[in-house]
């Protein structure tokens, strides 16, 4: 019973070491774009977030449905914000004051032949459009890890 005992211990060691660590990606907010890849491998991915630009961002992290079309949202956004039949529920979102960089991540599982879309929705007034809308958005889709 001991050796047994052991050996089922030593395949939970060496399976917790052997786990691979997520991929680190800090998207770049500025005003008003994000930098990002255009791609990303599948697999977990931790998103963090710069803050360049002089006033606050947001990245909101979004799956998108498969037959979503970046005009159509911008669109429909713009109309009533009910672009939700063309994505998924929010993956997450992080905010960053003007020169930060966010301490927390979001820890996404990708998977090959996603798409997801960046936004930041944040305002500069109460009047002014969102910046999606002034060109904050990027889109990233999801390529076979090469692993």
């Amino acid at each position: 019973m001991l050796s047994l005992l052991v050996a089922v211990t030593t395949l939970t060691v060496s399976a917790c070491t052997t786990a691979k660590a997520p991929n680190p990606v800090v998207v770049q907010a500025n005003e008003y774009a994000f930098t990002a890849p255009d791609s990303l491998p599948a697999g977990a991915t931790a998103f963090g977030l710069a803050n360049g630009g002089k006033v606050a961002h947001e990245v909101i992290v979004v799956r998108l449905r498969p037959n979503a079309d970046i005009q159509e949202i911008l669109r429909l956004d713009r109309a009533d914000s009910s672009w939700s039949a063309l994505r998924d529920q929010p993956s997450g979102i992080l905010t960053a004051e003007p020169g930060v960089t966010t301490p927390g991540q979001l820890l996404i599982n990708l998977q090959a032949g996603e798409r997801y879309l960046l936004v930041c929705n944040f305002r500069d007034a109460e009047a002014a459009p969102a910046h999606m809308h002034l060109g904050m958005f990027k889109l990233i889709t999801v390529r076979e890890s090469s692993e």
